[in-house]
């Protein structure tokens, strides 16, 4: 046996260098380079390397490149449950027998392998799983796995698993695999496979290199119907060929012949067919029933058409005429004679008796009670009574009764044989209306006449004289418009106008200007004139109900004419803009934070938020609302907390726009913005990792630098710059 020596350890070139000691045939040594053992021969003339083992080389993140020198290794990875993305070095680069083991440690996420040329097992990229370990060898143009690698190249088969034929899982494309690699049939199906459509539990789906082949794994399987083959369906040549008649359908059979079928028992009650022998055998054989209670009968024999009853004497003889009568007394009686709803009798001159004659045919008045001609209970129908009876009235009403619909306490409602009469009970009706009777309308002349005068219709009239307001009272006077009218004052021109103290409280003008003026004579320190709007949340007039946290209260809007029609150009918008409390009582009301928003129309007619002042007394401009200023008077300034530097001349550098800048990264130069002189302060960090060059904006100049010219503002410093006249910038840096 050899003797062994684990000497040192030491790059390759390091190694190359070693003899072995004292007559030694190997050394053990740690080859760092390639991160392996390895074993130096000292027997073979010259030396040679062999490898005993390997330690596992560990690579963490997104991506890898495999090198030359990974050959043989163990490349263990990992990326903290996030993808993976490694390239193989391309087939050419590296020996023709290069080969890498891949042990994917990751929690979850997957490798994708890509050669950086050629293929891989047959395709461009191949996934790894996590918990996979794989080796892959080239063969100097493509990259295989290694199992993979020797059933291609020496025709093993390989078993690859199950396969669902009938959702083709896993896939298999035609034209596309390994050669020798095979899958077994788990699920019959008829995915079609390079022209194979017909799979069945057991078959096997084998790649022979160009194409996927199946073998039978059923010996028992149908090899041809009738000489067909393939997906074959039945045919009606093949029943009838195999009958040898064709066969009648089951609906609706045309028998032909004499069909025969075997005969049922007697009283048989299925859907077994009947022959004649079966209805012939259920006529009757016994003698009918006399007489007794009418019945159905269960019996499911049927009466010959010759069948004779017996005479029943316990029933009345026709040919008799009721001469046969047991008691002719008590038949009369069983009979209703001169009962109600019975038969009528005479008296004995022959005559029906009075108590028997209808009273429509008499003519007495019958009292049948009260009736509620509110509700007509009870119901009375237009033309439905019996002659004389009557209803006396005991709540009026206007229900309809064959064209009578007044109804006072008191009327009777008397049905004469015909129709319903109404007679009055009450002497104090008015029996005409300003000498008309009938159902009376009021017209104007009933108006005019009553009143000495046309009273005013507001729709169209114009008013004269002297309009009075009773002490000055303009409360609940209704709203003044088109349709009321105008008041033309020739001189003023006014459309309307109201006047207090000889100052004009309201005006609306159609030449000159439009107003609305209030003025307050007050010498306390209360509130002046106040324009009050208000909105209750409920859709009813007068009730009170609180608002939503978004409502919008009311607006001012301001408007000119585009020659058609009054266009907006701003408004004012009040509104809620946090969730109001509810008042307790009228005197002890809740809290309403409120905003006011200005909007302005641009050039498209389109309103832009300008100004926004919320219930915390924000101060926000701009349709994105940027605050500028709060409720301690604090202002706000605009900020860019992520500028990156770029450009080496004022032309290519990086533009600030706002007031703060802070510079974070990148490298050359930022450059100012034109302002307006005397106004703008800007500031600026730099926090990008070098100095960087401050650009004045064309044709400006900073300090006494001249014009164009940039300030080199040094890494981690500040610098404050103003413009104080135009094209000239005055600042410095923070010590």
């Amino acid at each position: 046996m050899a003797n062994v020596l684990e000497l040192n350890y030491g790059s390759a070139a390091e190694l190359n260098s070693l003899t072995t000691p004292g007559g030694l045939d190997y050394v053990l040594a740690f080859d760092t380079s390639a991160n392996a053992y390895r074993g130096f021969d000292g027997t073979t003339s010259g030396g040679r390397y062999l490898e005993f083992g390997r330690l596992p080389m560990i690579q963490t993140g997104g991506a890898y490149s495999y090198q030359q020198a990974d050959r043989n290794k163990l490349v263990v990875r990992s990326n903290s449950g996030s993808a993976m993305a490694d390239t193989l070095p391309a087939p050419g680069t590296v020996y023709a027998t290069w080969s890498v083991t891949i042990s994917n440690i990751d929690v979850s996420a997957a490798i994708t392998l890509t050669p950086a040329s050629g293929l891989i097992d047959g395709v461009a990229s191949v996934p790894i799983a996590a918990g996979v370990t794989i080796t892959y060898v080239t063969d100097g143009t493509n990259y295989y796995r290694a199992t993979t690698r020797v059933a291609a190249t020496t025709g093993v088969l390989v078993y690859q698993g199950t396969w669902n034929a009938a959702t083709n899982a896993p896939t298999i494309v035609s034209g596309t695999g390994t050669r020798g690699n095979y899958y077994v049939v788990a699920t019959a199906g008829t995915t079609t496979i390079d022209g194979v459509s017909t799979w069945n539990v057991g078959d096997w789906l084998v790649f022979d290199g160009s194409k996927w082949d199946k073998v039978d794994g059923v010996a028992s399987e149908v090899l041809s119907i009738n000489g067909r083959t393939g997906a074959v369906s039945i045919l009606s040549a093949d029943v009838t060929g195999a009958l040898g008649y064709v066969p009648a359908p089951v609906a609706s059979p045309n028998f032909t012949g004499i069909p025969t079928a075997p005969t049922a028992a007697a009283s048989t009650n299925t859907m077994q067919l009947a022959t004649t022998a079966f209805v012939l055998g259920q006529a009757s054989t016994s003698t009918p029933s006399m007489a007794g209670t009418a019945a159905i009968g269960s019996s499911p024999f049927y009466a010959r058409a010759d069948h004779v009853h017996a005479s029943d004497t316990t029933r009345l003889q026709v040919a008799n005429n009721l001469s046969d009568l047991a008691n002719v007394v008590t038949a009369r009686t069983n009979l209703g004679a001169g009962a109600a709803s019975g038969l009528a009798t005479l008296d004995s001159s022959g005559r029906l008796t009075t108590s028997q004659i209808p009273v429509s045919l008499v003519g007495a008045v019958v009292y049948q009670g009260t009736w509620n001609a509110a509700t007509n209970t009870p119901t009375l129908s237009s033309g439905v009574g019996t002659k004389g009876n009557y209803y006396v009235v005991a709540t009026a009403g206007t229900t309809s009764l064959d064209g009578e619909a007044v109804w006072n306490v008191g009327d009777w409602a008397i049905f004469n044989g015909t129709v319903w009469n109404k007679v009055d009970g009450v002497a104090s009706e008015v029996l005409s209306f300003n000498g008309r009777v009938g159902a009376v309308s009021l017209t104007t002349a009933d108006v005019t006449a009553a009143l000495g005068y046309t009273p005013l219709n507001k729709a169209g009239d114009t008013m004269s004289g002297s309009i009075g307001l009773a002490s000055n009272n303009l409360n609940n006077i209704g709203s003044f418009n088109s349709a009321f009218g105008y008041i033309n004052d020739a001189q003023s021109q006014t459309a309307f106008l109201i006047y207090q103290e000889s100052q004009p409280l309201f005006q609306v003008g159609n030449v000159g200007d439009a107003a609305i003026g209030m003025w307050t004579f007050n010498s306390g320190s209360g509130f002046g004139s106040r324009l009050h709007f208000g909105k209750s949340h409920s859709s009813t007039y007068g009730t009170q109900a609180m608002v939503t946290a978004t409502e919008t209260i009311g607006s001012l809007n301001f408007g000119a004419s585009d020659g058609y029609n009054f266009v907006e150009a701003a408004n004012m918008s009040v509104g809620i803009d946090a969730a109001p409390t509810a008042g307790t009582s009228p005197t002890s009301p809740g809290a309403m934070p409120g905003y006011i928003k200005f909007y302005t129309h641009n050039s498209s007619a389109i309103s832009v938020l300008g100004l926004y002042i919320d219930s915390s007394q924000n101060i926000k401009v701009g349709p994105s609302t940027t605050q500028i200023a709060d409720s301690l008077g604090n202002l706000y300034s605009s900020y860019n907390a992520s500028v990156t530097a770029a450009g080496m001349t004022q032309g290519t550098a990086t533009a600030l726009t706002k007031a703060l800048n802070i510079v974070s990264g990148g490298a050359g130069g930022v450059v100012l913005q034109a302002p307006l002189p005397g106004i703008i302060k800007v500031t600026i960090v730099n926090y990008s990792g070098a100095a960087i060059n401050v650009y004045p904006p064309s044709g400006s100049q900073i300090n006494q630098l001249g014009a164009n010219n940039s300030y080199n503002l040094p890494n981690a410093t500040v610098m404050i710059l103003c413009c104080l006249e135009s094209g000239r910038w005055i600042g410095g840096k923070l010590s």
